[in-house]
């Protein structure tokens, strides 16, 4: 009798999960920008790296969970098997209703906190206040601008992926440069390379 597949173990079948999970992630958001219904410059941040990233890790696991089985099998172990969940037991009927209400509860938790998450990052008080902390001048003169209703987003970050992309990018040197304390001063445009002055 031949040994079951090497990919038949924990890590390999929860990374074909995963997998799969960020796959069908990816396409609903593609789906639903292609139709308007997600907007804003921070939602890229979850369809085309958030999603892409869960599906790649959980590609990783399969090859690493089929290493460890290979491993463990030449160690002389048996291959794994499936544990036995009894349903017809009422402790584990219980323990598998709760497990599966404290799961559905424990996603809606998370999709709202990103919800909230995302509309905080968009917010003009996020980039002038906690992100960008050395440009205190331009956001106080923004606010009393006649734009002050812009967001920020709206003109700091390109439309689709690609200028979020850029974005975060030049967001994670700035902030290299913010912890260093190695920006100009005052702050200069990115464009004309002029002062920003209030």
């Amino acid at each position: 009798m031949n040994e079951p597949s090497l990919s038949r173990n924990p890590t390999s079948i929860a990374g074909a999960a995963i997998t799969t999970a960020g796959a069908v992630a990816f396409i609903v958001y593609v789906l639903f920008e292609t139709f308007g219904w997600v907007t804003g410059a921070y939602s890229a941040l979850f369809g085309y790296l958030v999603a892409p990233a869960i599906f790649v890790f959980g590609l990783l696991l399969i090859p690493l969970g089929m290493w460890r089985e290979g491993r463990r099998r030449k160690r002389g172990r048996l291959p794994w098997s499936w544990p036995v969940i009894d349903i017809g037991r009422k402790r584990t009927r219980q323990i598998v209703g709760a497990v599966v209400v404290l799961t559905i509860i424990n996603l809606g938790l998370v999709a709202l906190a990103s919800v909230g998450v995302v509309h905080y990052t968009e917010s003009n008080q996020f980039c002038g206040q906690v992100c960008h902390t050395p440009m205190t001048p331009q956001f106080t003169a923004h606010a009393a601008s006649p734009h002050s209703r812009v967001n920020c987003v709206s003109c700091h970050v390109g439309p689709g992926a690609s200028g979020f992309v850029r974005a975060k990018m030049n967001g994670t040197r700035q902030m290299y440069e913010a912890l260093r304390g190695t920006f100009s001063r005052p702050i200069r445009s990115s464009t004309t390379e002029a002062p920003i002055r209030p």
